[in-house]
């Protein structure tokens, strides 16, 4: 409201995030439609984004990007025909997809399109457009459950591309929330950085840092957060099935 009013001093707070500041959630749409839609307007990311996925060894040799017309959409003909028309109605424009490729033998090749590849593959996928661009522009991303639906190894990789001095030259920063107690590593993280949350009694939630409990340098983290040591931890009690 301040800004809409063009308040002098919170105007450029609202302006900062605005331009700085990208959040994601596991149910954040239109995801996967951003990094489409840069595949298809931008060759050199769609390069390099073919060669991560390459590399991550999913078995995706390339990643194509186009529009795909309303008549060509044949998915839309399985809907009820309400659904259908808006469907149909939304795609006018057209619908930005993308496309796995991957290799069966040594010249023959097989598009697969994205949503039917795993839920971990389209959630890198999706992730690894604003990903990139936050890096390149040394911006501010906050993820929710970072670790959904991915390997663990693949979720520390993202990780550490932050504290790479060649992959981050712009200072962008990280901010997310994970259950991966393998990130608990004074390899990865200052204790400063590592933050827990736990509910009282009244259902509060209370924010703290491991700072507070004064680990050891060389203590292992993760093995001392499933023991109870620094809290945070569910009481199971005695769960029957």
């Amino acid at each position: 409201m301040a800004a809409q009013f063009a308040h002098p001093q919170l105007t450029p707070v609202f302006q900062w995030f605005q331009r700085n500041f990208t959040a994601i959630t596991p149910r954040s749409r239109g995801l996967e439609r951003y990094t489409t839609q840069k595949c298809e307007k931008d060759e050199e990311f769609r390069h390099w984004l073919a060669s991560f996925l390459r590399t991550a060894d999913l078995g995706i040799a390339d990643i194509t990007a186009e529009t795909v017309k309303a008549d060509q959409v044949h998915f839309a003909e399985a809907l009820p025909a309400p659904q259908r028309e808006a469907v149909l109605a939304e795609l006018k424009a057209g619908l930005p997809l993308a496309f796995a490729v991957h290799k069966r033998g040594e010249t023959d090749d097989v598009r697969f399109p994205m949503q039917e590849e795993s839920e971990g593959t389209q959630r890198l996928f999706g992730l690894l457009g604003p990903w990139q661009e936050v890096l390149a522009n040394g911006s501010v991303l906050m993820v929710d459950e970072l670790d959904a639906s991915m390997h663990p190894l693949m979720t520390r990789k993202l990780v550490e591309s932050f504290h790479n001095p060649e992959q981050n030259r712009h200072g962008a920063q990280l901010i997310f929330t994970t259950h991966d107690t393998s990130l608990l590593s004074p390899a990865l993280f200052r204790r400063d950085q590592v933050w827990f949350t736990e509910k009282d009694q009244r259902g509060a939630t209370k924010l703290y840092s491991l700072q507070e409990y004064r680990p050891r340098q060389d203590e292992a983290l993760e093995k001392g957060y499933l023991a109870g040591r620094y809290g945070a931890v569910p009481f199971l009690g005695e769960l029957t099935f």
